[in-house]
């Protein structure tokens, strides 16, 4: 991450983490909230939501941070399948770019 620890995508937390290459500190820099959805969700309710499951993180040639997120039901058409976001603070995103 730009810094200087290595960022990590956490699937099964729905977060964004950072570890101190000397300490092995643990911290969390974002927590994805859930998604659109297409069936409902009894994690959240029976709302038509969906975990984020943030696969990947790369610092773009911009400085940006892009996270990408793998959610949707890929047997279902109609459901969403991926999407990248850009990293705008430790407490928000913006929508898929």
């Amino acid at each position: 991450g730009p810094d200087g620890a290595i960022w990590v995508a956490n699937a099964g937390a729905n977060a964004l983490q950072s570890v101190d290459p000397e300490t092995g500190e643990i911290s969390v820099v974002a927590v994805f909230d859930p998604l659109p959805g297409v069936f409902p969700n009894p994690d959240f309710d029976g709302q038509l939501l969906t975990d984020p499951v943030p696969t990947a993180v790369t610092i773009g040639a911009d400085g940006e941070t892009y996270v990408s997120l793998l959610s949707g039901a890929p047997s279902y058409p109609a459901a969403p399948r991926s999407s990248r976001w850009r990293l705008m603070a430790r407490s928000a995103t913006t929508p898929p770019v």
